[in-house]
């Protein structure tokens, strides 16, 4: 690693804040520089310089800021082009981009065009002993084995980095960075693409990369009527559904929802595992998670061994008992909800239902728009429910608790 290298990483902001991709490339970036290297984020886009902030503010020590209103709508051709030729103006040693749909199209476009390597969803990226050739893992033969990616000497070494596979620098609101803007001739005629119209597809639920809690079947499960419970233990404790790659080959749920390494990459605070053996192309998509149940009868199954709890038994004879544990203690929590009384200090107030809901909001700090997210529910819906209007079906109650 040269005291000059420059890493560069492509700022993707599309539907920011809640794709969090282009936030962990640059975390892993600044880890691969250390001291001695500089990392910048080149941004193209139009009216996208407070987006140029918040990259300095998650550790971006440079900004390349295009800005264009030919460039307010992703367009691989004419993004391929500029960053191609920001690229060879620049020469920096090391070209990263999230593994997005977009991600992927852009950068194999960008390497040939260049005429360098692509890593194709990068696990890992660190240095050599030494410290002077960067080195990859990445899944190869459909998961089953990682391959250990090394470049040329032609320059940038490129990478789409799979999401979730690494953390992001925390927020820092002082953050000095430098913000070049880049100055581009650009016309109608830059694109063959155009753009007819762009809707923005609602999200009702957390991506799973980015959820706290996810429950996880595999092939123990043994049908779809096994995989229901997966979902049903889910929803009860908020979390998202994952799935290995028999139950999803066996069309139990869908291709969103494999975790692996052709699949999602996890980081959840807790992850309960259930019929899955613990394949290597399964476990190391789970090096980020925090607290790991597993459930399998086979006791000497590989999962247990990075598991922090581990439940030896039948699949589908633990969960309809684990369900009913979990919906008495939720519905306990429903009824502790309806209660008309409330303390406050030494006193006790009588408080409607739906003053209990908006205390209960308040007390974790959260606006009517943030709980009708996380419930799935319209602001309106929340505002009546608080004024006592209307009174809330038990599948927003259990969202609630």
């Amino acid at each position: 690693m040269g005291k000059n290298l420059e890493i560069w990483v492509f700022g993707d902001h599309r539907n920011h804040l809640r794709d969090r991709s282009t936030l962990q490339v640059l975390g892993q970036a600044r880890a691969l520089s250390g001291d001695k290297g500089r990392v910048t984020v080149i941004l193209l886009g139009h009216q996208v310089e407070g987006m140029a902030r918040e990259y300095i503010a998650y550790g971006a020590q440079r900004v390349l800021l295009v800005d264009h209103p030919q460039l307010a709508w992703y367009r691989v051709d004419l993004f391929t082009m500029l960053l191609s030729e920001l690229i060879r103006e620049h020469q920096p040693e090391i070209f990263l981009i999230g593994a997005s749909e977009f991600g992927k199209e852009l950068a194999s476009r960008i390497a040939k065009r260049l005429g360098v390597g692509l890593c194709a969803d990068a696990i890992s990226l660190e240095w050599d002993e030494k410290g002077e050739r960067l080195s990859a893992s990445s899944p190869a033969f459909g998961g089953t084995f990682l391959a250990r990616i090394a470049w040329s000497t032609h320059q940038p070494s490129m990478a789409t980095v799979t999401p979730g596979g690494f953390p992001e620098r925390p927020y820092t609101e002082t953050a000095q960075g430098e913000i070049v803007r880049v100055e581009k001739d650009l016309s109608e005629a830059s694109s063959r693409i155009h753009v007819i119209s762009s809707v923005r597809e609602p999200h009702q639920t957390t991506r799973l990369e980015d959820a706290k809690i996810v429950v996880a079947g595999g092939r123990g499960l043994k049908n779809p009527e096994g995989f229901n419970s997966i979902r049903e233990l889910a929803m009860l404790l908020g979390g998202e559904v994952g799935a290995t790659r028999p139950a999803v080959d066996d069309h139990w749920t869908s291709d969103e929802q494999l975790i692996g390494q052709t699949g999602k990459t996890i980081r959840p605070e807790l992850l309960i595992t259930c019929g899955t053996s613990g394949a290597v192309q399964y476990t190391a998509a789970l090096r980020g998670a925090g607290t790991i149940v597993a459930v399998n009868r086979d006791p000497h199954a590989p999962i247990f061994k990075i598991a922090d709890f581990g439940v030896v038994g039948d699949t589908l004879s633990f969960l309809p008992s684990f369900l009913m544990e979990v919906k008495s203690h939720l519905f306990q929590e429903i009824t502790d909800l309806y209660r008309g009384q409330v303390k406050t200090g030494r006193d006790q107030k009588s408080v409607t239902f739906g003053q209990r809901i908006k205390k209960l909001r308040e007390d974790h700090q959260m606006s009517l728009i943030e709980l009708a997210e996380k419930t799935g529910q319209p602001p309106e819906f929340i505002e009546q429910v608080e004024s006592d209007g209307l009174t809330p079906p038990v599948s927003f109650l259990l969202q609630l608790s």
